[in-house]
């Protein structure tokens, strides 16, 4: 039986990342609901939680892996259109910033936990990804912000910077070859890493950053 039998979490974004670490967080136990991203406001973060605390009766743990949709096209800084810039850096950001806001008091009523997934671009840099590379390193400024906060509230705010191996962006991206010998997956991988934030074990973590890639990056 996991320990996380009776956990209720809400994955926040689409695609195959969060499919696969929703599937991987039901393995261990945990309810799961997920929250695609159909726009990015406070009000429809509010109404899609508000639906997942009724239907799970609460809310222990958070899990915010969105992108907007155009985040990992690529395109150089002199060149870069402004709406790319929205898309990949602004959009991306502000949808971190309006899931906090709706997120916490879901999460200051159950003392729960929100974790951040950002790619490890915005650590390492990369050239033709600087919008999204900002918009990672935004979103972990972002969540330290909410963890010193959010700390009396009993809330937890940590990040997972990742690789994530059925991206082939991530490939694109890489530096060099993981030390590991191949990128994480999401669901045996980087779930049960989202799992120890929302254990007791990690009861005194926050605001910190854990890079997640097999080898990667390896300073911070």
């Amino acid at each position: 039986m996991s320990a996380a039998t009776g956990r209720n979490v809400v994955v926040v974004g689409d695609g195959p990342l969060t499919a696969d670490l929703a599937d991987g967080l039901g393995s261990r136990g945990y309810r799961v609901a997920p929250l695609a991203v159909r726009e990015v406001s406070r009000a429809m973060f509010t109404d899609a939680l508000q639906r997942a605390h009724d239907e799970l009766g609460s809310i222990d743990l958070i899990v915010h892996a969105h992108a907007h949709p155009l985040a990992a096209r690529a395109g150089t800084i002199a060149d870069l259109a402004e709406r790319d810039w929205i898309d990949a850096c602004e959009s991306t950001l502000d949808a971190a910033y309006r899931l906090g806001q709706a997120a916490h008091p879901f999460l200051a009523a159950s003392h729960g936990h929100l974790v951040f997934l950002v790619p490890t671009i915005g650590l390492t840099g990369a050239a033709g990804y600087a919008a999204f590379a900002t918009a990672a390193e935004g979103i972990r400024a972002l969540a330290k912000g909410m963890a010193k906060t959010w700390g009396h509230d009993h809330i937890t705010v940590n990040t997972i910077a990742y690789a994530f191996a059925a991206d082939p962006a991530t490939t694109r991206m890489s530096l060099v070859p993981p030390a590991l010998g191949r990128l994480p997956i999401a669901e045996t991988d980087i779930a049960p890493v989202i799992a120890l934030f929302d254990s007791p074990d990690a009861h005194f973590v926050t605001g910190a950053t854990l890079v997640l890639d097999g080898g990667i990056w390896t300073a911070l």
